[in-house]
Parts: structure tokens; sequence; C-alpha cells
């Protein structure tokens, strides 16, 4: 996965849990509705990566992207 990627899967993650405490804050859910969020921001972060990873390792574009990240990094 190359820099951009996972700068990318981080903004998603963030994002999915940042959604996931204004529901709660928003909507004062129970104990179990919390969790439940908790859970599905989860889910949604799991699937981001499964998503990327399938992308950057099975994808003729994505191989691309690693190796021009690689040899930008190693100076040509």
């Amino acid at each position: 996965m190359t820099i951009a990627g996972l700068i990318l899967l981080c903004v998603i993650v963030a994002m999915a849990f940042a959604f996931a405490v204004a529901f709660v804050i928003s909507f004062e859910l129970s104990k179990g509705g919390k969790v439940i969020s908790f859970i599905i921001a989860g889910f949604i972060s799991l699937i981001a990566l499964g998503g990327m990873l399938w992308y950057f390792n099975c994808t003729a574009d994505g191989q691309r992207k690693i190796v021009d990240q690689r040899s930008n990094l190693s100076n040509g």
C-alpha cells in the first residue's frame, strides 16, 4: 500500500469513528446502541482496509502505483 493509500485509510477510519461519536452524542443512545455504533464504525474501517488491500495487490493500476512509489523513494 502506498503512503497516499495509508493516509486515505487513516482519514476514512477517523471519519467513521467521528461519525460514530457524533451519532452517540446526538441521539443519546443506550449502552447497547453505543457499542453497536462503534462496531459498525469498525466494520466500515475493515471494509475500507480490505478494499484498499485488494486495489493495491490485485489491480494493475495499484501495482503500478506501488512500483512508482518504490522507485521514487529509492531516487529513481
